[in-house]
């Protein structure tokens, strides 16, 4: 599949799934930019601004060299993702107020 840069790709990991704009790709690793590692929760998934656990928050991109496919994310992931990166609360995202 061919992805143009920045197109929001889903990257499959041995560690895990990560989420990004799409830079580069070859037989040997795939750069994303602005990478957030999906992590499960109790309705669906969530995206965290590290890509390991004591890594800095908020990277340019990374470079991921053991990777099991690239795809196309979802839509609805990726207009998530999209705001998760301009720093817009989505009101679906916002956890309601407890009585």
């Amino acid at each position: 599949m061919d992805f143009k840069e920045d197109d929001v790709v889903s990257v499959v990991t041995p560690v895990g799934e990560f989420i990004g704009k799409f830079k580069i790709i070859n037989e040997k690793s795939v750069t994303i930019k602005k990478p957030r590692m999906v992590v499960p929760q109790q309705n669906g998934v969530g995206m965290v601004d590290v890509v390991c656990n004591t890594g800095e928050q908020n990277l340019d991109e990374i470079t991921l060299r053991y990777f099991m496919m690239v795809v196309p994310t979802r839509k609805s992931v990726a207009t998530n993702y999209i705001s998760n990166i301009a720093g817009i609360i989505n009101p679906s995202q916002v956890v309601p107020e407890m009585k």
